[in-house]
């Protein structure tokens, strides 16, 4: 910090300041404050990157289990750790009904051919995200809510349907 306080005396010496007593700890000050703006502006940015990351790798993943056709796999790594794990995944039933539901969705739709984030609704600590998922015939949509709860951002509602048409109308997209 000391070289940065040098490099600004030397800089208004050179245009003529004559520095008092008072002035060093004035510019120490100016400086940390500007150290401290930087710092906090690079966690911001590093928490929106991580926090926009989690969905993201998550849908990553399961989408490629999507493709393969491993559903099961695919499901299981999407909802564990989120509030759905034991309403889902531990109950052989509803993972079973997941799992005819995408097979139902490939059958009359095609095969999975990718997907993209269409929309990102926030509300306080909740985060609705709409992906669009390409088959060969039709899109379908996965909607997912997310929550933070201040520790860690987690998967906590789940659905999906081929209402693609009635989701873009509510966001307000219009035709040519």
């Amino acid at each position: 910090m000391d070289s940065a306080v040098f490099i600004l005396y030397n800089l208004k010496r050179s245009r003529g300041w004559k520095p008092n007593a008072s002035d060093h700890f004035r510019l120490e000050g100016i400086i940390m404050k500007k150290f401290f703006c930087i710092s906090l502006l690079l966690v911001l940015v590093i928490f929106a990157v991580s926090a926009s990351d989690f969905s993201d790798r998550k849908m990553d993943d399961f989408f490629s289990a999507l493709q393969g056709g491993d559903y099961r796999q695919g499901i299981i790594e999407l909802l564990t750790g989120s509030v759905l794990e034991e309403k889902v995944i531990n109950e052989d039933e509803t993972l079973s009904n997941w799992i005819s539901q995408f097979t139902q969705i490939r059958s009359i739709y095609g095969d999975y051919l990718g997907y993209e984030k269409a929309a990102v609704v926030s509300l306080g600590s909740l985060e609705e995200t709409t992906y669009f998922v390409h088959c060969i015939d039709y899109p379908i949509q996965i909607v997912i809510t997310e929550y933070n709860n201040g520790r860690r951002k987690q998967l906590v509602n789940m659905f999906f349907n081929d209402e693609v048409l009635e989701t873009m109308r509510q966001l307000g997209v219009t035709g040519r």
